[in-house]
């Protein structure tokens, strides 16, 4: 046999040597098992951090919202006062948009559209690739001014 023929065979036995000698040896192993798992179990926590952080968010801007269109429908207050009064009640300082419909002509009903871009309303952001900005209204019917 040729000489050349006889080297890939000499080679293909030291790579075989090399294979089953890696694969006896265990060192490392456990670092590798890190090296996955850790990417997976940190997006599990931050995503539920975030899920918390975005309920807190939204159950202060309803609770401001509430309070804020209950100003209004009792006539105890104008819509700057609604306002403030919304604000105050709110989770974070956010960029927070606040907007008061008082009673027009035609309706009686007062309302507070509290709304915050997904982004802010979290801690990674993660979520604020949905788009839509986190949003909440609150209508309440005014109470008519005579009965107060």
């Amino acid at each position: 046999m040729p000489a050349s023929v006889r080297r890939p065979r000499a080679v293909v036995l030291r790579v075989g040597v090399l294979g089953r000698r890696l694969r006896r040896d265990r060192r490392g192993g456990a670092l590798l098992e890190f090296a996955i798992v850790l990417p997976v179990f940190l997006l599990l926590i931050f995503g539920a951090i975030d899920v918390i952080m975005l309920h807190a968010t939204y159950a202060s801007m309803l609770s401001g919202a509430r309070d804020g269109t209950r100003l209004l429908a009792l006539h105890a207050g104008d819509a700057a006062e609604a306002e403030a009064m919304t604000r105050s009640r709110l989770f974070g300082a956010g960029p927070y948009t606040v907007d008061v419909e008082e009673a027009g002509l035609g309706s009686d009903d007062v309302a507070v559209v509290v709304s915050i871009p997904f982004q802010h309303a979290t801690v990674t952001g993660i979520l604020g690739l949905v788009g839509e900005p986190l949003t909440t209204r609150v209508v309440m019917r005014a109470e008519p001014s005579d009965r107060l």
